[in-house]
């Protein structure tokens, strides 16, 4: 695993090669950071990235063209090593590709590349799932981050409201 930065004058962006995961968004003007820090005791991960399922099968396991397949739940994306495939001072693109291992779970070609852009203050997420194959890929794909909530040491969680 290689933890990956993208800095700018607002923003200081940490990305682990495994899973790609986005682990720390913090405030270059007061250090605050936006992204939970994986305490193993309540939650080990930051933000996982979720492919080729998102969410829990019903017993662990589907069914495609008579074969049966076991995915645990969200998937294996956020469980293996990605590749970065384009570093710059802005952007972060990390890969990952179906191989021997996935085709007994996920009878699939694939190429998922996940895209970490930092633009001023914002920072800009995409996914693009490529098929390299002639037949459908079936798929969902998610993330599943976490964030620090209260974010300053005078206030508590109830100060927050999520609005959608």
């Amino acid at each position: 695993m290689h933890t990956y930065e993208l800095n700018n004058q607002y923003l200081s962006v940490k990305v682990n090669s495994f899973g790609a995961e986005l682990c720390s968004v913090k405030s270059v003007s007061d250090s605050i950071e936006y992204v939970w820090q994986a305490n193993k005791d309540v939650w080990a991960r930051y933000a996982p990235n979720l492919f080729p399922i998102v969410g829990k099968l019903k017993n662990g396991s589907y069914s495609f063209n008579g074969n049966s397949y076991q995915l645990p739940q969200h998937g294996f994306a956020r469980d293996n090593e990605f590749v970065c495939v384009e570093e710059s001072a802005d952007k972060l693109v990390f890969e990952f590709s179906s191989n021997k291992e996935t085709l007994l779970s996920y009878p699939f070609v694939f190429r998922l590349q996940i895209a970490y852009t930092l633009k001023g203050k914002e920072l800009l997420v995409e996914y693009f799932v490529f098929n390299p194959d002639k037949f459908d890929l079936y798929f969902s794909v998610g993330a599943h981050p976490a964030f620090n909530c209260p974010l300053l040491k005078d206030e508590t969680f109830e100060d927050y409201e999520l609005i959608f």
